[in-house]
């Protein structure tokens, strides 16, 4: 299948529009509660998926570059993924708002991004806000070093196989005997 180029002029047939080097499809959705912008469905033919193609895939080619890198795609099952496209830029970024107002008058109890257990529950397993905490419902499991540059709060089991890093560390009361298998520090 070939690759369509960005910015190529539009056919009748795709109801696009050019906008500089933009191609948009030019449909504004007035009633969002009867109108679905874009939906794929995949239906497997029980072959197997390691021949199945990737249903969206976006490439960057650098100037210089022999040829492009594929940065993100959704896969053949419809789930999507993605990596920086260069050593030096963030593969995926969520900003917490659109600009310094609307973010300092963001809730920091309102998470900003959540992985929850199911679509029916939504029980929170990791949670994200706007300050730069994350809650962890669970137990953590840090398979490297775990640097932590702020507060450390564990209710369950922290299981590290690596160094810790705690800067900072305060202990309002010692504990008079700790427990077996429990980590204590003093500052």
């Amino acid at each position: 299948m070939a690759r369509k180029q960005v910015g190529a002029a539009p056919s009748a047939a795709t109801d696009a529009t050019r906008l500089g080097d933009v191609v948009r499809a030019e449909e504004i959705i007035t009633d969002p509660t009867n109108k679905l912008p874009r939906r794929g469905e995949v239906q497997s033919d029980g072959s197997a998926s390691s021949g199945w193609k990737n249903r969206e895939e976006w490439w960057y080619k650098a100037v210089g570059w022999a040829v492009a890198k594929l940065v993100q795609w959704v896969n053949e099952y419809g789930e999507w993924r993605g990596m920086p496209a260069l050593s030096n830029t963030v593969g995926w970024r969520l900003f917490a708002a659109a600009d310094p107002t609307d973010y300092a008058a963001r809730s920091t109890s309102d998470p900003i991004a959540e992985i929850v257990s199911d679509r029916t529950n939504r029980t929170p397993l990791i949670e994200f806000f706007s300050d730069g905490r994350m809650v962890v419902h669970g137990d953590l499991t840090a398979v490297s070093d775990l640097i932590v540059q702020g507060n450390l709060t564990v209710d369950g089991n922290l299981t590290v196989d690596g160094d810790v890093t705690l800067p900072g560390i305060v202990l309002a009361t010692a504990p008079s005997s700790p427990a077996v298998g429990r980590l204590w520090a003093d500052a």
